[in-house]
């Protein structure tokens, strides 16, 4: 695609027969649905629900008629303003019940009032019930994967498109005037996610926009792969959303836009559709020497392993660079199950790769050789001791993108760079990862009351101190003055009211 192709075929595009093209099968729905909720029945529940990649919020529609008005306008009210960033359909459980207990969908007895079925296919069993709409919605945006990568340099930037571009994607990158992700690229980036690689670059200065060629702020624009330089790097082409052509940067326009990109970069040969890419990964794996290599057991980089990705060793290492504080404890677990997934995939089984792991935020340099900071963990670089290079892969860290990742670099599609320094690096044996981890743990600081109340406890001087005992006696001097007025003043008055009765008794006494 260059430049105004996408225009050129805009006109191919017809605005209300846009599907939601993201699942194993579309849904049978148009944009302007996704503001409605969505009608599910038991027959159409596994490919509109369980085999579709967005994430769900089911209303089960009580069969008592409870489900009164103002439910039904919340439902309503809820699906206009996700706007299909996540997806709310209702089951009439009158109708469906019976068939979703058959499919296992539900379970007797316990049908709950709202389900959320997290993002991707495969977390579809780890959908949770809920009592509430208000909680139901909390929790789906809890669970919302962070596919969009946010940037604020260069040196990100140039991450962002070798990353995109090493997984066989098309760079979409936006830069805007407002901090933060909006919804509106993360929508469009589960989405598209499998075809395009999304990044938002907030506040970028005059220096960028010139570096970039950005018109007005906000700007969305595709970063087309260029014939190679004679060096046989990748150039990257800037191919701008165009407003005149689509309109405004709304949901439904920018669909339309990437939509047509992806046709015109498919005939070109830059995106491969998603089905020849699957059916090229299993030919790739299947034509790939027979797998008779015994699996190392998964294991940590240290000072103590010199010889972890030694140029000796056939194959490749798989290294997933993490975050090994023990804050983070429980997340890597999870991270190195997904890594033991890999390993054991039926694609990379017997295979000569080596897996290990690292402390990225303990071994910084040990990462910077891979041009990958703690920021970015966790990561995965595939290496090449032999030829000296390496492909690394920042995003999503799933066994599935992970397994995806390193047929990749097998085939020879993903493009390896050579490893700063020339060869594997060492860990320093210097490195105190207990120390550092602690050195990064939030410091409670310590103080004492004289800190609030501006006193230096024990640190007077003789004047300062002086000052102090005469302000106190010229005090203690004015409360015994005041406490001897307040004493006179009773005297007297009881004087005066004594003085009173005395002339009372006189006057009396006279006129008898």
């Amino acid at each position: 695609m260059r430049g105004a192709s996408v225009a050129a075929v805009a006109a191919t595009v017809v605005a209300c027969a846009l599907l939601a093209a993201v699942a194993a099968k579309p849904l049978n729905v148009d944009l302007a649905d996704l503001k409605r909720p969505i009608p599910l029945a038991a027959e159409d529940f596994d490919d509109f629900v369980l085999k579709h990649k967005m994430t769900w919020i089911v209303s089960f529609v009580p069969a008592d008629g409870s489900h009164d008005r103002e439910g039904i306008e919340s439902e309503a009210d809820l699906a206009k303003r996700l706007d299909g960033l996540i997806f709310v359909g209702l089951v009439e459980l009158s109708k469906e019940e019976d068939a979703l207990l058959d499919k296992g969908v539900l379970v007797k007895g316990k049908v709950p009032r709202f389900r959320v079925y997290p993002y991707g296919e495969e977390n579809k069993d780890k959908a949770e019930d809920f009592e509430t709409l208000p909680e139901a919605e909390s929790r789906a945006r809890a669970l919302l994967p962070e596919t969009v990568a946010e940037m604020g340099n260069s040196a990100e930037v140039e991450r962002f498109l070798m990353g995109a571009l090493q997984t066989g994607r098309v760079p979409v990158l936006t830069f805007t005037s407002k901090p933060g992700t909006p919804d509106l690229l993360r929508k469009a980036s589960y989405w598209f996610d499998d075809d395009f690689h999304f990044g938002v670059y907030p506040n970028p200065s005059e220096a960028v926009q010139q570096q970039f060629a950005v018109q007005k702020l906000p700007q969305l624009q595709l970063m087309v792969p260029q014939p190679g330089s004679a060096s046989g790097g990748v150039q990257l082409g800037a191919s701008p959303y165009d407003r005149k052509q689509f309109g405004a940067l709304k949901f439904k326009n920018l669909v339309k836009f990437l939509a047509v990109a992806r046709m015109e970069l498919e005939k070109e040969g830059i995106i491969v559709p998603k089905e020849e890419r699957a059916k090229a990964q299993q030919e790739a794996a299947s034509s790939l020497p027979e797998a008779k290599f015994k699996a190392n057991e998964l294991f940590e980089v240290t000072a103590d392993t010199p010889d972890a990705c030694a140029d000796t060793k056939l194959g490749m290492c798989i290294v997933a660079l993490l975050d090994g504080s023990p804050l983070n404890e429980q997340a890597r677990a999870d991270q190195l199950a997904e890594l033991k997934k890999v390993q054991q995939s039926a694609a990379l089984k017997g295979r000569p790769l080596h897996f290990m792991w690292a402390d990225l935020p303990c071994h910084r340099k040990f990462g910077e050789s891979f041009f990958v900071s703690p920021e970015l963990a966790p990561a995965i670089v595939a290496v090449s001791a032999k030829q000296k290079k390496f492909a690394q892969h920042v995003g999503t860290f799933s066994s599935k993108s992970i397994s995806e990742f390193v047929l990749s670099v097998l085939r020879g599609k993903t493009t390896m760079g050579p490893i700063q320094g020339d060869k594997f690096p060492q860990v320093d044996a210097a490195d105190d990862c207990e120390a550092i981890h602690a050195s990064d743990l939030p410091v409670e600081e310590e103080f004492d009351l004289s800190d609030i109340m501006g006193e230096d406890i024990g640190e007077e001087d003789e004047e300062d101190k002086a000052a102090a005992d005469a302000a106190e006696a010229d005090i203690m001097a004015n409360m015994r003055a005041a406490e001897a007025a307040a004493e006179k003043a009773e005297r007297e008055a009881k004087e005066r009211i004594v003085q009173a009765e005395l002339d009372k008794l006189n006057k009396k006494s006279k006129k008898k």
